[in-house]
């Protein structure tokens, strides 16, 4: 099916979550946040994506406490996932980036990484920074990354702008597996049945208010863009500390003009 026909719509906001959900966590703290946010529009009609990284410490309003916090706390302060967690995350977002609508989200555990990649099979990704941890070692270079090795990868943040570097890294390696999907799907290695089944196998560990047709039109459609028509953001801004606690501290003007160029038409990219 047709994204436009899938959605109704010529093109939608949607809020990508990963969860620092693992069994430690779930043991110990009982309790999870959103380690990766994307905040992506998706243009159907013109084929054109815009990706938005906001940095799990950025500081903003939490939306149901109305005080000043990590983003990555208006998880928990919902309720997590037995609660409204990803209303009250939606909500912080829609109101730090000046009142835009999200239309759908997508959350998904990070540990799910591994299995999805290795379903796909490995990707080729060009490693910024050497890695040596629980077993694994990565140089520097192009490199063919296993689940495991992506999964680890992409959650290292020890790097010298730390949590920064990581979101950058992110959005480089979702560039380069859609990249290899895309190969993929075009040399028939990956059939839609296919997907399907990768979908399913690590469905317990994702959360979505799409539906199947919805999910399946949706990553057709990401996986056949080509790069040019995809700009990717981060917002930028300074480490501040605050009570002994680091915060990112976002520089308005550019998000305001990431927005814009979000929402070319639309009155909340203007609002101050």
């Amino acid at each position: 099916m047709e994204p436009r026909q899938a959605f109704g719509k010529d093109a939608i906001t949607l809020a990508f979550f990963g969860l620092d959900k693992t069994e430690e966590r779930e043991t110990s703290l009982g309790s999870f946040r959103t380690d990766t946010i994307i905040v992506m529009r998706i243009g159907f009609a013109s084929h054109k994506i815009i990706m938005l990284s906001i940095p799990r410490d950025t500081y903003v309003t939490i939306a149901n406490k109305e005080r000043h916090d990590k983003i990555n706390h208006a998880f928990p302060f919902g309720g997590g996932i037995k609660g409204d967690g990803f209303a009250n995350s939606i909500a912080t977002v829609e109101n730090f980036l000046g009142g835009i609508k999200i239309d759908h989200y997508f959350g998904m555990d990070m540990e799910a990484i591994a299995p999805i990649i290795d379903a796909i099979g490995e990707v080729q990704y060009d490693v910024d920074v050497e890695y040596h941890k629980n077993g694994i070692d990565l140089s520097k270079g192009v490199q063919v990354l296993d689940g495991q090795k992506a999964q680890q990868y992409l959650r290292f943040r020890y790097s010298s702008m730390g949590d920064i570097d990581r979101v950058k890294r992110q959005q480089r390696f979702l560039l380069a597996m859609k990249d290899d999907l895309k190969r993929k799907i075009a040399s028939k290695q990956i059939s839609v049945e296919q997907l399907m089944d990768i979908y399913k196998a690590v469905q317990e560990m994702t959360y979505t208010d799409m539906n199947i047709q919805q999910l399946m039109s949706l990553g057709y459609f990401m996986a056949d863009a080509n790069e040019p028509s995809i700009d990717t953001y981060i917002v930028e801004g300074w480490f501040m500390n605050k009570d002994s606690i680091s915060y990112w501290k976002p520089y308005m003007k550019q998000v305001d003009e990431v927005v814009k160029k979000m929402f070319p038409e639309s009155s909340a990219a203007s609002q101050p």
